[in-house]
């Protein structure tokens, strides 16, 4: 056993002084940190994929815990994309009567801008809401193909 580890300790050597010093310049930029992680992680070469597995042998992917994540965020993305599409523009979802929403905001908004005053805050803060609902849908669809690529599932995109 002795004998089999003394060629590799210069090889072991050599490469924690190469992470050590990737890790040195990956602190302070950004890129390097974007570049190491494009090359361990997203590299299709086998040799490259059996290491990252050695290194992650600590953390166990189930397959299914993954994919029932994604689907979840799959779901609940496609539920802030439907509400927050309906808070920035009412009468796409409305099948029956779209007048019947437009009325109900349209009532609410003229409420409280006579007694308070607030009209172009309450629009105002509408929109946003809705803008950081359809932005999270979207970050959720991200992070939905994030669990299914590390699930091993091929996702384009």
């Amino acid at each position: 056993m002795a004998d089999k580890e003394e060629p590799l300790d210069p090889i072991m050597e050599r490469l924690f002084l190469d992470i050590k010093s990737i890790m040195i310049l990956g602190r302070n930029d950004p890129q390097v940190q974007n570049d190491m992680r494009r090359r361990i992680f997203d590299s299709y070469d086998e040799d490259v994929a059996n290491f990252r597995e050695i290194i992650q042998k600590g953390k166990a992917v189930d397959f299914r815990n993954l994919l029932f994540m994604a689907i979840g965020e799959i779901v609940f993305a496609g539920l802030l994309l439907l509400i927050g599409l309906n808070l920035l523009i009412p009468s796409i979802f409305s099948v029956a009567d779209p007048s019947r929403i437009i009325d109900y905001f349209k009532n609410f908004i003229l409420t409280y801008s006579n007694t308070i005053g607030f009209f172009g805050v309450i629009i105002i803060v509408d929109f946003f809401i809705s803008i950081l609902m359809l932005i999270s849908a979207f970050y959720m669809l991200r992070q939905a193909s994030g669990n299914l690529k590390e699930a091993g599932l091929l996702v384009s995109g």
